[in-house]
């Protein structure tokens, strides 16, 4: 009987753990990795620039027309915020709680919100950073897309 009740309370202790580490893991394994354009964001409003970013392990890269390709950005998602990490890496910067449905994600903060939309055409941000195309062929794609957008 000691033997039982020492059997139920360990079953007990590692289903409690199991539990909560995948709580754990769910909170904190959002995917935000890929090819992502702006669609709105509340606190530019008029002012938006069509911006295109790609996402991977590492790094977010960003290529807007008025610039080009900009310095790409270290990152961590932590509780399901996005947080950019200096060049040192010393220094973090909260840029908002992120949410993905679809191909659609929402960064929020402080009352304002950012909407990107996941997309596939190609050639991409990524294929033009892992050197599948040149820049030229990269920018005509990418104006095509900034012209749909725009209409």
């Amino acid at each position: 009987m000691k033997q039982f009740k020492v059997l139920i309370r360990f079953t007990l202790i590692y289903t409690c753990f199991i539990l909560f580490s995948c709580k754990s893991q769910v909170e904190n394994d959002i995917d935000i990795k890929g090819n992502w354009q702006i669609i709105s964001n509340t606190l530019l409003n008029d002012e938006i620039i069509y911006t295109e970013y790609y996402i991977n392990d590492e790094y977010i890269a960003k290529y807007t027309d008025k610039i080009g390709l900009h310095p790409v950005n270290k990152y961590e998602v932590k509780k399901n915020k996005l947080i950019l990490l200096s060049w040192s890496e010393d220094e973090k910067y909260n840029i908002g709680t992120v949410s993905i449905t679809k191909n659609i994600m929402k960064i929020k903060k402080e009352g304002y919100e950012v909407v990107y939309r996941k997309y596939s055409e190609k050639p991409n941000l990524e294929d033009y950073k892992k050197g599948r195309v040149n820049v030229e062929d990269f920018a005509h794609a990418f104006y095509k897309r900034r012209k749909k957008w725009k209409d």
